[in-house]
């Protein structure tokens, strides 16, 4: 595995950890390896006993999405395998013939899970707040 310094690593703020969010910054890490540093930043995470980053619930004063999304074969085709596989292992709903169904949730909880590996790897930071105009890496 080649090493970037970090002068040449391409800096990212991802604002939101939500489906979107997680799911672009998986695909750009996938994408540029180590020449990509990227920060997501999202306020409803917080950092537990344990020193995981997680959903903040009930014990935090927030109530979950209980949401079902229903999403289309063709968007899901269009994912990297990695990810198809993460989201609907154990899971395969199929109210329409070419659609399957997924509570928002799970779909939170394991694209958080499928972040850890570039967490651990220290290509991708997760930062348990908003992304806002006073945000360090903004302002420097």
């Amino acid at each position: 595995m080649s090493s970037v310094s970090n002068s040449q690593q391409l800096v990212v703020l991802v604002s939101g950890g939500g489906p979107v969010g997680s799911t672009f910054a998986l695909v750009l890490a996938t994408m540029m390896r180590s020449h990509a540093k990227i920060y997501i930043y999202e306020g409803r995470w917080f950092v537990d006993q344990d020193d995981r980053t997680k959903w903040q619930g009930e014990g935090q004063g927030r109530i979950r999405r209980d949401q079902v999304v229903t999403l289309q074969d063709h968007v899901i085709h269009q994912m990297p395998t990695f990810i198809q596989k993460g989201l609907f292992s154990n899971l395969n709903e199929r109210v329409w013939p070419t659609s399957r169904n997924i509570p928002i949730r799970e779909v939170e909880d394991r694209l958080l899970a499928l972040l850890e590996p570039f967490v651990e790897s220290g290509q991708i930071e997760l930062v348990p707040e908003n992304l806002n105009e006073r945000t360090d890496r903004l302002v420097n």
